[in-house]
């Protein structure tokens, strides 16, 4: 029976959060522009805060 050896299982754990949590942050994005797009199409101004939350989501992707 072979060994995997600890660092390898703790490199792959770490790559399938880092891959969990970029998926997680692109939906949070594509819900984030989903809701900017529904204000702009009813012409309604869109929340300064809305638009910070998206440069912070974009930020957190481009870092993972």
């Amino acid at each position: 029976m072979q060994q995997i050896a600890p660092m390898d299982n703790d490199n792959r754990t770490a790559d399938r959060q880092q891959e969990l949590d970029r998926h997680r942050l692109k939906a949070k994005l594509d819900r984030l522009l989903r809701v900017k797009e529904e204000l702009w199409e009813e012409c309604q101004p869109v929340p300064r805060e809305l638009e910070d939350k998206i440069h912070e989501v974009r930020q957190a992707l481009d870092r993972v």
